[in-house]
């Protein structure tokens, strides 16, 4: 397979990721109403790296000390980072949060810049603008406000960038089913750990709370970032932020077929802003105006 098939289906990958996430607000809301943070994410993560044991144990017999590290060190990052969106999606909406945790596409390229030494490109900056005033157009009702939950919502984002920054690393020299794995695991002891010191263990489990649980761990965790961290082989940083961050799209798309949200002329619009956002990402703005 040629590199621009290989760079296309990475892209699509990157969608479908972003269409799973999508939903994933919807059940990151449903099991708070039973589960605090650090419960779900205890459940969610040694869920999924049971899965991924069971799934591609071939794969696992021969690993390296590196894959081992970076996949802990990806781990923690990933820990720390949905600890603190949990925590927000607690204090704030779903819809609120689902435009302010898009907001990594605006850091990944000036991280890219600060960490990795990557040149700006204008594309990539008039892309995130486009695509975060898309978001805003589709995700924002009434008064926009900084509340704690949002101030959380951010800093995620802030997290979740450095977290791209670092899989997008660690996955050209490393198999991105073992650092995957290894991921899940450590994130899930760590969240066990805390669990166990502050929440304790969980008594109860209603069928919401536990359907939720398995969308998050099926489909949110193991098929989303496994195809996050195979795609990101084939594609650059900046694109995989700009794909991801439809995730807002779909988040709102969910809430429409299962909430009877209307649409309406700005979500419109906001469709629009993202799509042209997308194409922008791909373009070669030396190209177009030589």
């Amino acid at each position: 397979m040629n590199t621009k098939k290989q760079t296309i289906l990475a892209n699509l990958g990157l969608l479908l990721a972003a269409a799973i996430w999508g939903g994933g607000f919807l059940a990151g809301k449903y099991a708070l109403d039973e589960y605090p943070p650090f419960t779900i994410l205890s459940f969610r993560f040694l869920g999924a790296s049971l899965c991924i044991a069971i799934l591609f144990c071939k794969q696992l017999r021969h690993i390296s000390k590196s894959t081992i590290q970076k996949g802990c060190i990806l781990g923690i990052l990933q820990l720390v980072g949905l600890s603190v969106q949990l925590a927000g999606l607690n204090a704030t909406t779903a819809g609120k949060q689902a435009f302010l945790v898009a907001s990594y596409v605006m850091f990944v390229p000036f991280l890219s810049y600060f960490i990795l030494k990557k040149r700006l490109q204008t594309q990539d900056i008039l892309a995130a603008v486009l695509t975060l005033l898309g978001i805003g157009c589709i995700s924002l009702h009434g008064d926009f406000s900084i509340g704690m939950g949002d101030i959380l919502s951010i800093l995620f984002a802030l997290l979740f960038a450095f977290q791209i920054i670092f899989v997008g690393v660690f996955v050209r020299n490393e198999n991105p089913i073992q650092l995957s794995f290894f991921q899940f695991l450590s994130a899930g002891i760590l969240a066990t750990v805390v669990m166990l010191f502050i929440d304790g263990i969980p008594k109860s489990c209603n069928h919401t709370t536990l359907y939720s649980l398995l969308y998050l761990i099926v489909l949110n965790t193991v098929v989303a970032f496994t195809i996050q961290n195979i795609a990101q082989r084939y594609t650059s940083e900046t694109a995989a932020a700009i794909l991801i961050s439809s995730e807002s799209f779909f988040g709102f798309l969910f809430s429409v077929l299962f909430l009877q949200e209307p649409i309406t002329p700005k979500v419109i619009l906001g469709c629009i802003l993202i799509f042209l956002a997308v194409i922008l990402s791909k373009c070669n703005m030396k190209k177009v105006f030589s």
